[in-house]
């Protein structure tokens, strides 16, 4: 990828937005630690891609992690706590890109050294957690998120464009899921056990739907405003 000025004032223009925005707690982590949240920049993350592409969407969050950070704003995953939402951006990125098999190959790698991993992966504990994975798994590979792709350059069909936006939301979204799994389980593998998957199997279906939803709100009006505007970020 090629540094520009232009690209270089986008990042700078949308690191800070992650940074505010995950300062919003939208509501508790259903059985999470203690004062655990799911903030806004969890909904705002597929639109990183949508908008500025894979690596301007992914490096526009690494920065406002990185802002995070000098303001001793840690998440869950310390210094980590940002990349679930770098990589739904890059998926999302990646995917209006049509490079979806790419995408489909990353997501079902980690998806496997996710499921299997050593022990207390969810496959050996309880792999009926996997499920909601596997259905976003299908979707990546099925006609739908081919259409969705093309239905987002529908802009003046706001149903096509919605739809378009929901899907890819909802792949990016639970891309960025599998990896703050894998980093959930590098980090605490001497505390989980079947219980936390049990807890889990449906709890995080609940948050990616809400996350979907709310990433697919924000987003629609965005890009119709941008486009009604003469502006484009997805060249970028």
């Amino acid at each position: 990828m090629k540094i520009t000025a232009k690209r270089v004032a986008l990042i700078a223009c949308f690191a800070p937005w992650y940074t505010v925005t995950s300062m919003w707690k939208i509501f508790p982590v259903i059985g999470g630690a203690s004062g655990t949240f799911i903030d806004g920049s969890s909904f705002i993350s597929p639109l990183f891609g949508l908008v500025l592409g894979p690596e301007i969407g992914f490096l526009a969050v690494a920065v406002g992690g990185l802002i995070n950070l000098s303001m001793g704003s840690v998440g869950i995953f310390g210094p980590f706590s940002f990349l679930p939402h770098a990589a739904a951006a890059f998926c999302a990125g990646i995917l209006l890109r049509g490079k979806r098999a790419f995408c489909t190959a990353t997501y079902l790698t980690m998806f496997l050294f996710f499921a299997f991993f050593p022990v207390i992966g969810p496959f050996w504990l309880w792999p009926q957690m996997l499920w909601l994975h596997v259905i976003a798994l299908f979707v990546s590979i099925s006609p739908l998120q081919s259409k969705a792709i093309e239905w987002l350059s529908k802009v003046e069909s706001p149903e096509r464009l919605t739809a378009g936006v929901c899907v890819t939301a909802f792949t990016s979204v639970l891309f960025g899921h599998v990896v703050g799994c894998i980093i959930f389980e590098v980090m605490y593998w001497q505390s989980i056990n079947q219980l936390i998957w049990q807890l889990l199997t449906f709890q995080y279906a609940f948050e990616r739907i809400i996350m979907t939803l709310g990433a697919t709100a924000i987003c629609v009006p965005l890009i119709k405003a941008l486009n009604s505007c003469g502006l484009s970020f997805r060249e970028n």
